[in-house]
């Protein structure tokens, strides 16, 4: 998939990017092909992503309880979902409070988010 590609050689040249390794974390984590998905590296990406820029940004945070859930660590993505729906209610993003919420339920029924899949699409 070239956007693997291509997010791979931004993250190599800006590593400090967050949106690149978060984008490529979501991929990498949701991806309906299995094998394009790789949830040990989602997890790495999107971890490095939150911390290059901090504990505050919700969609950040999703994309890391979608990683952690996408490698089976479903207590983290529940409670990093959760954060991530409180600062997003704060903010008032609503879309983003939609997503959060459909997939806490997935997390807490131990099911990851897979694109194209159905479920919380």
């Amino acid at each position: 998939m070239a956007a693997i590609k291509n997010l791979r050689a931004a993250v190599d040249l800006r590593p400090d990017w967050p949106v690149a390794s978060n984008n490529l974390a979501q991929i990498l984590a949701t991806c309906a092909d299995d094998q394009l998905r790789d949830p040990a590296a989602a997890v790495r990406l999107a971890q490095q992503a939150q911390r290059s820029s901090g504990d505050e940004d919700p969609s950040l945070l999703e994309t890391l309880a979608t990683a952690y859930a996408a490698a089976g660590r479903f207590e983290q993505a529940v409670e990093t979902a959760q954060r991530a729906l409180e600062l997003a209610g704060d903010k008032g993003e609503q879309e983003l409070v939609d997503v959060l919420n459909d997939r806490l339920r997935l997390f807490r029924a131990g099911r990851p988010y897979v694109e194209g899949s159905g479920a919380a699409d």
